[in-house]
């Protein structure tokens, strides 16, 4: 019998990062959220800055 072949969300991710890589992109912006976890596992590993946008009201 075959193994089970699985994919994971983590492809896409790995499949943006090095498309990030292969453009020479060394920084990005990125509004942080659940769902993109595995992307910034992948743009830390690859040496991507990444800079975080926090939407929020500023303070007086």
């Amino acid at each position: 019998m075959r193994g089970i072949v699985m994919t994971f969300p983590s492809s896409g991710s790995r499949r943006l990062v090095d498309l990030l890589r292969r453009q020479g992109i060394e920084r990005i912006t990125w509004v942080p959220g659940e769902s993109y976890l595995a992307a910034l596992d992948f743009l830390h590993d690859a040496a991507v800055d990444v800079v975080i946008c926090v939407r929020g009201n500023p303070r007086p």
